[in-house]
């Protein structure tokens, strides 16, 4: 873990986690920004922590329907 991602996979890549901001207490990463890591301050190889992301699954399974 904690190797960079090669360029050719993170270009296809989307981040729908990224309209929320991170929840995990040393990154704090706003909306649309990717999260940072917490002693590189660089972004993480996946764009996100799991937290984030698992954050924002819970939210879009846990809204109604538009």
């Amino acid at each position: 873990m904690g190797a960079p991602m090669p360029d050719h996979l993170r270009a296809r890549r989307t981040h729908p986690e990224w309209a929320i901001p991170c929840p995990v207490q040393h990154c704090r990463a706003k909306p649309g920004l990717p999260c940072l890591g917490r002693t590189t301050h660089r972004p993480v190889a996946g764009g996100s922590h799991p937290t984030r992301l698992d954050t924002w699954l819970v939210q879009q399974h846990t809204q109604p329907a538009a």
